[in-house]
C-alpha cells in the first residue's frame, strides 16, 4: 500500500510554471548491502500533479493503490546526509495498478445469431 506522506511545489525549468508534486511512501523494505550488511529502506518517490495546493493538503495520508519500484538509470551522483558524494545508477518511480478493461458484452440478439 501506498501513502501519500506530503507535497511540495516545483518550478518547470523550461516555462518557470509551478506545479505541485505528491511525495509517495512505501511500506519499509529490507535490502542487504554489498557487504552483506541488511538494511531497512523506505521506498519514496513524488509524482507531478494538476492538484491545487489545497487538493494536496488534503490528499496526505490517503492510500492508493500500486508499488514502488527500484529502476536502473543512468549514473549520476549526489550528496548523502554524511556529506559524501556518492555515485547511484537506480532511483525508485511509482507503478500503478493496471486497469483491466472489461470484455464488451455481446446483445441477446447478436449472440442468438453467433448460436445458430
Amino acid at each position: 500500500m501506498i501513502t501519500i506522506t506530503g507535497f511540495r511545489t516545483a518550478v518547470n525549468r523550461t516555462t518557470g510554471v509551478a506545479f505541485q508534486s505528491l511525495i509517495l511512501s512505501g511500506s519499509p523494505i529490507g535490502v542487504t548491502s554489498a557487504n552483506g550488511n541488511v538494511r531497512f529502506d523506505n521506498p519514496r518517490t513524488s509524482v507531478p500533479t494538476t492538484m491545487s495546493i489545497a487538493e494536496c493538503e488534503a490528499a496526505v495520508g490517503q492510500h492508493v493503490d500500486g508499488t514502488i519500484e527500484r529502476v536502473t538509470v543512468a549514473p549520476y551522483q549526489f550528496v548523502n546526509a554524511a556529506g559524501e558524494t556518492v555515485t547511484a545508477t537506480s532511483r525508485w518511480t511509482y507503478k500503478p495498478v493496471a486497469k483491466v478493461a472489461a470484455a464488451p458484452v455481446a446483445s441477446k440478439a447478436i449472440a442468438s445469431e453467433l448460436v445458430s
